[in-house]
């Protein structure tokens, strides 16, 4: 399962959602091949209380962060944990403003990767 959340993104900046000047092929074969949801809902007009709400089902003001880089309380349950517990790897890239982050390197990686850790519910 491969989540994006983007900022700044019209629905149909995709060349597999109609733009006829951009060209995303690597994001149309992730379509081609996957789901595409095609209608959403913004709970809150700022990236980290949208984010926080995405990952727990929540509404921003209903999980203690709703304001921009808050850090999300510990007691907050998200889909990636649940994930994780159940056996999945699981990994975020990019943006975050939702608490500290803790770098670690990978053991045995054939590239240079780091794992991001956060401490708290995801």
């Amino acid at each position: 399962m491969v989540i994006l959340i983007g900022d700044d993104i019209s629905y149909n900046d995709f060349g597999c959602l109609g733009h006829l000047i951009i060209k995303t092929p690597n994001i149309d074969g992730l379509a081609k091949n996957g789901l595409t949801f095609t209608n959403a809902y913004l709970t809150a007009s700022s990236c980290s209380p949208s984010r926080v709400s995405i990952m727990t089902g929540r509404y921003p003001h209903n999980t203690g962060a709703a304001e921009l880089h808050s850090v999300v309380p510990a007691d907050q349950l998200a889909f990636p944990k649940i994930l994780k517990e159940n056996g999945y790897y699981t990994a975020q890239a990019g943006k975050w403003h939702l608490g500290a982050y803790v770098y670690i390197e990978m053991p045995g990686a054939t590239k240079k990767a780091t794992v991001i850790h956060r401490p708290g519910p995801f």
